[in-house]
């Protein structure tokens, strides 16, 4: 990629204001028909293969993506369902783009579930075809129901009967050149439905989200209606989610900002030096990460004290509108190639300190909130260094309302926009129940003030509501211990039932994970016994109502989905049997 030098921007910025001269983006389609007409012959995505950094032109998406969709029309598939897994890649997105934009339906699934679960979520979005990596070759062909159904091998050579990306767009190239009208054969309508994108499922079965490509279009302008435009972004979160898709992907491409993919976790850090990437979305675990690394860092060189003064300053200076945190941490810009990049926080509750710190140190950090079904935006903090509680305001394309709120303000958070969906796939009971007159009934809590900003709660599906009334919520109660207690790792809070003395009774429990360097030469009797002693006096500090009655420490990781949200039903199904064998141990 050229070096974003002043030059470099100034000539993107003149073919930006091209773009979107043309008026509000309406579809996929829309999108990428004009990133082929205005922005030919620059650079679109890079990706890792193998050892190698490969390229990707706009030249070489726009036709690579216009080729399957050819093939794909000849095969009679418009209207018809396409599922995508894999990890993400060039290929994934031109298998998106091809089906979704030839008036087709894409069906990202999230490719840590099994092979089961996989050709089951295909079966329940009627899928004709499959898109996969070599990686889940197995899965595709439990997906197969019969002899018509397509699939597509996004990466190496033809897999048995199966069909490589790189031949179809050959294939399709071929019947390309009897075509007079090439662009036609993208004929996506506004209101078409684009993808079908399955919620995560930690609480209950995975529903299937309608989202049309006006949905997407008015996320894009939302985002970018919020966020500085940038000139590159790193793409980390799995595609197969929208947050990753919608706001981070889709928004890269309008802008032509380089869209670095990164192949893998692990090289994370080594990705970020390489590629200097000014943005990205991550989740509240990313972020942590980024944080602790920083703190481990500086412990390690002993300047750990010199760093939160130094923090506390920039904070103090930036309050009275002085700028100088090039100058007081540039040690840490070096660490991230000179270039500290934006992050883009969602997906869960986030540590707030922690994100004020980091905006301290110069990162440019949004707290933003959003739900499968809003495309997924409804919300964006962009004043993190001085409002770190709230999720924001809600942007551009939505109406924010808080439904029976209670003498605190907390009601339920009902939304509706254009960027809002109107059904679940094939479930009328669920589509009737979550979508009311207009209305997407979110199933959060929280509250707005008069300046409109947004507090979230907590989940619905969380919230314990006691016998004399009162309402827990519990992830105010996770962050309050999590924020208190330095060996708490992660933190789930839920009310369970159990026999004592003969006598059935409600308990309010709280599952920990403990941090790495905690406890180490401790049994896991010690440490339960020190980790409850501090939690029951952090009890001291809540109203009795809130106290923690029964503790679960654990040293690892609790189970999460692809997007790091903690499963929290197989949580409580460990407690049960942690405290089984407790009970039975100590009988």
């Amino acid at each position: 990629m050229e070096k974003p030098n002043r030059k470099y921007k100034r000539l993107l910025d003149a073919r930006r204001k091209l773009f979107f001269g043309q008026g509000k983006l309406e579809s996929l389609c829309d999108m990428l028909q004009r990133m082929n007409r205005y922005y030919r012959g620059r650079d679109c995505i890079v990706e890792k293969v193998g050892k190698n950094t490969v390229t990707h032109t706009v030249d070489d998406f726009y036709s690579d993506v216009l080729c399957a969709a050819a093939f794909l029309n000849s095969r009679g598939f418009q209207k018809k369902h396409a599922a995508i897994v894999g990890e993400n890649s060039y290929s994934w997105l031109v298998a998106f783009f091809a089906v979704s934009c030839l008036g087709a339906v894409a069906v990202p699934i999230d490719r840590e579930l099994t092979d089961s679960e996989i050709a089951k979520l295909c079966k329940k979005a009627d899928c004709s075809a499959v898109f996969f990596s070599r990686t889940y070759k197995n899965a595709a062909l439990e997906c197969k129901t019969d002899e018509n159904f397509l699939t597509v091998c996004l990466n190496g050579e033809n897999c048995g009967e199966s069909i490589s990306l790189g031949n179809l767009i050959h294939e399709g190239g071929k019947l390309l050149e009897s075509v007079t009208a090439k662009e036609s054969i993208l004929c996506a309508k506004p209101g078409d439905a684009a993808a079908i994108v399955f919620t995560s499922g930690t609480t209950g079965e995975n529903k299937g989200v309608v989202l049309t490509h006006r949905n997407f279009a008015s996320n894009v302008y939302a985002v970018l209606g919020v966020i500085e435009p940038v000139y590159s972004a790193m793409s980390v979160l799995p595609m197969n989610h929208t947050y990753e898709l919608s706001c981070c992907v889709f928004s890269a491409l309008c802008l032509n900002a380089v869209l670095y993919i990164n192949d893998s976790l692990r090289h994370f850090q080594k990705n970020l030096l390489e590629f200097k990437p000014e943005a990205m979305a991550a989740v509240p675990l990313l972020m942590d990460n980024i944080y602790e690394q920083i703190i481990k860092s500086a412990d390690a060189t002993g300047k750990l004290k010199k760093l939160m003064r130094a923090a506390r300053l920039s904070r103090t200076l930036l309050k009275a509108g002085i700028d100088i945190r090039k100058l007081l941490f540039s040690s840490i810009r070096e660490r991230f190639g000179y270039r500290l990049p934006m992050i883009a926080v969602g997906g869960a509750s986030v540590n707030g300190e922690r994100a004020r710190f980091l905006a301290a140190l110069g990162f440019n950090i949004y707290i933003g909130y959003g739900l499968t079904e809003a495309s997924p935006l409804v919300a964006v903090n962009d004043d993190v260094l001085f409002n770190c509680e709230s999720v924001g305001k809600c942007v551009s394309c939505t109406e924010c309302r808080i439904l029976s709120p209670d003498a605190d303000g907390v009601g339920e958070l009902a939304v509706r926009g254009s960027n809002i969906a109107s059904v679940y796939y094939g479930e009328a009971d669920a589509t009737a129940l979550s979508f009311k007159d207009g209305w997407f009934l979110t199933g959060d809590y929280g509250r707005m003030d008069k300046n409109g900003k947004i507090y979230i709660s907590g989940r619905k599906k969380n919230l314990i509501i006691l016998d004399n009334g009162k309402n827990i919520y519990t992830e105010v109660l996770e962050a309050f211990f999590a924020e208190n207690c330095p060996f708490i790792r992660e933190a789930v809070a839920f009310e369970h039932t159990r026999r004592v003395n003969g006598e059935t009774v409600k308990l309010l429990a709280l599952a920990v994970s403990i941090k790495e360097g905690f406890f180490e030469n401790e049994s896991d009797d010690k440490m339960l016994e020190k980790v409850s002693r501090e939690i029951y006096l952090l009890n001291e500090k809540l109203p009795a109502y809130k106290r923690i009655a029964d503790v679960m420490a654990v040293r690892h990781e609790f189970e999460k989905t692809s997007t790091m949200k903690i499963i929290r039903k197989n949580v409580e199904e460990e407690y049960k049997k942690y405290t089984d064998l407790r009970d039975k141990s100590h009988a």
